[in-house]
């Protein structure tokens, strides 16, 4: 999956979403730094809306700049399968990290970006 962010600022991406959009699923949030409190913005994986994070990074880049957003998944799914996540930033490998799927949470799901 991949999209766009022209003028980044605070967002991300909602990928294995539920039906309902605050269920959850695996959150990308993505803050670009600003000047004052996160010089270099971090980017994140997160189970579910402020749930645990899965894997994180500084950003490395500063807010109002175009950002192209790659996620490629791969490996096991299933109920307690892992599955394989890699998160680029303008073609620049940010993350790599394994995700188990929940007991009683799906694998599938919707991508949504916020």
């Amino acid at each position: 999956m991949e999209a766009d962010f022209l003028d980044a600022y605070n967002g991300g991406m909602v990928i294995r979403g539920q039906d309902n959009f605050g269920d959850g699923g695996i959150v990308l949030s993505i803050v670009p730094g600003d000047d004052i409190y996160l010089p270099n913005g971090f980017i994140s994986l997160q189970d579910g809306w402020g749930g645990k994070t899965i894997a994180g990074t500084e950003l490395g880049f500063k807010g109002g700049e175009d950002l192209h957003i790659k996620v490629e998944s791969f490996g096991e799914t299933g109920d307690q399968g892992g599955e394989i996540f890699k998160v680029y930033v303008n073609d620049e490998l940010k993350i790599t990290t394994e995700w188990l799927c929940s007991e009683g949470r799906s694998d599938q799901g919707k991508v949504y970006l916020y």
